[in-house]
């Protein structure tokens, strides 16, 4: 009879620690499919991060080259005298020499 008791005692903490086990693993299960969603999430903001940057970058470039085309016609102009031919040559000169951190150099 002692045997059969503690036998039945052992199957009782058992059956315990398998429902343990299961509750801890539905805990589990739940975590790493919130962290799905919020490893989802983190990818598709990253890939917008990504093409707004392209996005951006190519705007910055038709900036500068539309920056870089309007000072290219008035030196162009300027050049030919058709523009500042009344003014003296030091303001052509001034004009015609941009900074040195100009980008369209």
């Amino acid at each position: 009879y002692t045997e059969l008791t503690a036998l039945s005692s052992e199957v009782h903490n058992i059956e315990g620690t398998v429902m343990e086990i299961s509750r801890l693993q539905e805990i589990f299960t739940e975590k790493v499919l919130a962290q799905a969603e919020q490893i989802s999430e983190v990818h598709r903001t990253a890939v917008e991060t990504t093409e707004n940057t392209r996005s951006g970058n190519e705007e910055l470039r038709e900036a500068i080259k539309e920056q870089c085309r309007v000072p290219s016609l008035v030196a162009l102009l300027l050049r030919d005298g058709q523009l500042l031919s009344p003014l003296p040559r030091l303001v052509q000169l001034e004009v015609l020499a941009p900074p040195p951190w100009y980008p369209c150099l």
